[in-house]
C-alpha cells in the first residue's frame, strides 16, 4: 500500500510540474507537502547548481548535496 501511495504522490507531483512548465512558471506548489518547488526549466535557465538537492535539478550528479551535518560524526 505504501508503494501505491508513493506512486500516486509522484503522479500528482509530475502533473503539477508539467502544468507549471506548460504555463512558463518558475515554481509550483507541491500537491503533497504544499512546499514551493522550482521547475526544471527555471533551474536550467538560472544556469548553476545551488547544491541544495532540488527535485528537478538539471545538473545531474555533478553537485554535492549536504543536508545536515551530524555533530557526533567527528
Amino acid at each position: 500500500m505504501e508503494d501505491q501511495q508513493k506512486n500516486e504522490n509522484e503522479k500528482l507531483i509530475d502533473r503539477a510540474h508539467a502544468e507549471a512548465c506548460d504555463k512558463g512558471e518558475d515554481t509550483y506548489e507541491d500537491p503533497v507537502t504544499g512546499e514551493t518547488v522550482f521547475t526544471r526549466a527555471y533551474l536550467l535557465a538560472r544556469g548553476w547548481c545551488c547544491q541544495q538537492g532540488c527535485r528537478h535539478c538539471p545538473f545531474g550528479d555533478s553537485h554535492i548535496v549536504i543536508r545536515f551535518k551530524n555533530p557526533s560524526a567527528g
